[in-house]
């Protein structure tokens, strides 16, 4: 492999890394703001009349009906047929129809970096495994590789493989060869992280995170109750 194509390839391992650390960010996010929408979405229903629990059961059918059914446009909030997971939770997700980019396809690149990373696994955990590791080392070092020895299973498993790449330079391994392969798969995983990232932003929880103002605040929480029962409030509430 050429300089330039070393260099794209490592550039590519860590826009992959912040991809990945993008995601877990805006999950986490999203996960933290639910309860902080839900509480806004009940003060709001309290505040404005709105009989929430009546609305739950009156619309039971339409709610259950939601369930499995995808909008056409995932960027838009106010879909007429849109999947939910819950009415009474506040992430609701926005799912689209499943895309490449949503489906694990087994390609022959899946195929062959499973492959290839599986044997540097292999080797990793022939360095770092916990009955391999020489125990006249520091307690301290010791308990860093088999840390570490973790991080590589786990990532494996879950095909993190720029962490088994981490460790295998740490500790003097030689990362695969098929750097062309690992290019492509790469590239798709990012198409597949992006749409991921996608999802999660289009969830009314962190919508919710975005909203600057009572004014946006109280407008998603419309667009909410729209979408779910189609109700609408008064222009002037």
């Amino acid at each position: 492999m050429s300089l330039t194509s070393n260099l794209k390839w490592k550039r590519a391992i860590d826009h992959l890394k912040f991809l990945y650390s993008e995601s877990q960010s805006i999950k986490e996010l999203v996960h933290s703001a639910g309860p902080e929408f839900q509480e806004y979405y009940e003060s709001f229903c309290i505040n404005n009349h709105v009989d929430r629990h009546g609305l739950n059961q009156k619309h039971h059918e339409r709610v259950k009906e939601l369930y499995g059914v995808a909008e056409e446009d995932p960027s838009c909030t106010d879909q007429d047929e849109a999947k939910i997971d819950s009415p009474e939770e506040a992430s609701i997700v926005l799912h689209s129809n499943p895309s490449p980019s949503d489906v694990d396809v087994e390609s022959e690149d899946a195929k062959a970096m499973h492959e290839a990373f599986s044997r540097l696994f292999k080797n990793i955990a022939l360095k770092l495994h916990p009955d391999r590791i020489d125990k006249s080392l520091p307690d301290h070092i010791q308990k860093d590789m088999i840390s570490r020895f973790q991080e590589a299973n786990k990532a494996m498993d879950e095909k993190k493989y720029f962490i088994l790449l981490d460790v295998a330079m740490e500790f003097g391994l030689k990362p695969p060869r098929n750097k062309t392969v690992q290019m492509r798969w790469m590239k798709k995983e990012m198409i597949r992280i992006r749409a991921e990232i996608q999802k999660q932003k289009n969830t009314y929880s962190y919508k919710f995170t975005e909203a600057e103002s009572d004014k946006e605040r109280n407008q998603l929480i419309k667009q909410f109750l729209y979408q779910l029962f189609r109700f609408k409030l008064p222009e002037n509430s």
